[in-house]
């Protein structure tokens, strides 16, 4: 016991004093686009980071008959709000600026808009391909719909001053979906959950606290 609490407190001891940040950062993720706010923690060689994020709902970039892909639409304010964790190695670092990677993890739990087009009348006397109609679209909503993004890729960080600096990330991975309305199926095995293959990009701008 002693030896336990002898090493927990060293290890709260040892992060007290190491270099911390606040960061904020506007996201591309596949489910759409958002805004975070995390604290920053180096550790060793590492900088683990957390934090929340918010949605924001973006009506016109819901693409037509897909789902997922820029298309999550929170219906209340609590849906907006998800969770964001990272961690990353640096690997090339210079005075003004660190090159390295990352893992980031987006946790949403939001509801889904798909858009749909159908045909609504004929525009030819014999229509024989889909041009031949005229189309309404229409939009529905589902869910919500828990979501895992995780993606790995590159980061860069430039000094702008001793405080402050901008980071760009970029990189793939991998969607965990599973859908919690059940009146609507997505797979045909009716399992409701799944995974897709992804990609992200971020800018932001940090604060180095100490």
């Amino acid at each position: 016991m002693k030896i336990l609490f002898f090493y927990s407190f060293f290890i709260i001891h040892y992060i007290s004093y190491s270099q911390s940040y606040f960061e904020s950062s506007y996201n591309i993720a596949y489910n759409g686009r958002n805004i975070n706010l995390s604290y920053l923690k180096k550790v060793n060689n590492f900088t683990i980071s957390g934090g929340l994020k918010y949605h924001f709902n973006q009506i016109e970039k819901v693409p037509v008959n897909t789902f997922f892909k820029n298309s999550a639409y929170a219906v209340n304010f609590t849906e907006k709000i998800g969770v964001q964790i990272g961690l990353e190695y640096y690997i090339l670092k210079r005075n003004n600026f660190q090159l390295g990677i990352y893992y980031n993890n987006q946790i949403s739990f939001i509801s889904q808009m798909i858009k749909a087009l159908y045909a609504y009348e004929q525009l030819v006397p014999n229509p024989t391909t889909e041009f031949d109609y005229s189309y309404v679209k229409h939009q529905n909503i589902f869910g919500p719909v828990f979501e895992s993004e995780n993606t790995i890729g590159v980061v860069l960080k430039t000094n702008i001053s001793s405080q402050f600096y901008t980071v760009f990330r970029g990189g793939v991975g991998i969607m965990f979906w599973k859908n919690t309305d059940p009146s609507v199926v997505i797979t045909s095995n009716l399992n409701q959950h799944g995974h897709l293959f992804t990609s992200f990009g971020s800018i932001g701008l940090g604060f180095n606290i100490k």
